[in-house]
């Protein structure tokens, strides 16, 4: 399965055609949040993202409002919302958790991990707007880092992890316990394959 990942769009329109562009290879889209600039213009983003005409599962970031994320997304047959919520496609369970992006312990995160425990399988993605604490993507500066250290404790149940948040780490990606490829995917996106 090929995903189009991409986070922090900020209604940039000039990376959206890009987005657009890579869409047309991939098989579902996923987004890690912030697409707004601290909410505004989420009905015209949300109908915007809509219109790559792919199965699209979506957080929002902390410039979003979640319930008019989560209410925006129910007016489209291809967008999922998928805060707190696992989907499952093609044999592989997407896990989504949006918003934050501020602290380093998240027990509201860690209780929905511990809640769907049972849903891990083989084949796992996570998708968070906020990065996992002491990897690539949450380096702000040299030994810096700005992640959560909830997300990271519940890595190695994931293959692909997937979030955005600081700028900073666009494009940017590792492999962490010879397992989880860990990515800030950028708002021009990385095409990644999954099988």
């Amino acid at each position: 399965m090929k995903i189009l990942a991409f986070t922090d769009l900020h209604e940039n329109m000039e990376f959206f055609k890009e987005l657009e562009r890579k869409s047309k290879k991939a098989d579902i889209v996923i987004c890690a949040g912030d697409f707004t600039i601290f909410n505004h213009g989420c009905k015209k983003m949300v109908k915007t993202i809509a219109s790559l005409k792919k199965p699209t599962y979506l957080i929002h970031g902390n410039h979003e409002n979640m319930s008019q994320v989560e209410e925006e997304c129910k007016l489209y047959d291809n967008i999922r919302f998928i805060h707190k919520k696992v989907f499952r496609v093609n044999g592989i369970n997407i896990f989504g958790y949006g918003g934050g992006g501020f602290s380093y312990i998240d027990r509201d995160f860690e209780n929905f991990i511990e809640k769907h425990k049972i849903l891990l399988t083989k084949k796992n993605i996570l998708v968070t707007h906020q990065p996992p604490y002491n990897t690539i993507v949450d380096e702000i500066v040299e030994d810096e880092h700005a992640g959560s250290k909830s997300i990271k404790k519940y890595l190695n149940h994931f293959n692909l992890a997937i979030s955005g948040h600081l700028h900073e780490t666009f494009n940017k990606q590792e492999v962490i316990n010879k397992k989880t490829l860990v990515i800030n995917p950028s708002p021009t996106g990385m095409l990644i394959e999954i099988n």
